[in-house]
């Protein structure tokens, strides 16, 4: 089930329908514990190195296509608990409480919907990295995988 989600969103970022922002320490937290924030610990297994090297190398090949931007200071200090997802005609905000607990919020009012799509679409280039930047910082996590 988890590969067809995967399969599934890879075709939609593949289709330029929407652009994902992420953190680096982020990223290093799924590299030490093989685990998605956005997915509660209940519905599956911490992932095993060569599960996370796969998706890594995904990853990259999306951050060299610019559908995956890992985000600068100040922006890489937003709070892990908090996902924002722009797809189509919906904003969905996700919220992980301290106890574990999520909280789902879906924005389809369109004048608030769009004030989101234009933040994001007119972010300035310069709170986020490079795509080449971004690919070679993924590509660094996966040489530490390798090592280990």
């Amino acid at each position: 089930m988890a590969d067809t989600l995967f399969n599934n969103n890879m075709q939609l970022i593949n289709d330029e329908k929407f652009i994902i922002y992420f953190t680096e320490y982020g990223m290093t937290r799924f590299l030490q514990e093989g685990l998605f924030e956005e997915i509660p610990q209940t519905f599956y297994h911490p992932l095993n190195i060569a599960q996370r090297i796969r998706i890594l190398r995904e990853i990259a090949q999306c951050c060299h296509n610019g559908s995956y931007r890992i985000l600068k200071k100040p922006l890489n200090h937003l709070s892990e608990n908090l996902r924002m997802c722009l797809c189509g005609n919906t904003c969905s905000l996700t919220y992980q409480t301290n106890s574990g607990d999520h909280m789902c919020f879906a924005i389809t009012e369109p004048f608030i919907l769009q004030i989101f799509q234009e933040f994001l679409t007119n972010m300035d280039p310069d709170v986020y990295y490079k795509p080449e930047e971004a690919e070679q910082i993924i590509y660094r996590m996966i040489e530490q995988l390798e090592a280990k």
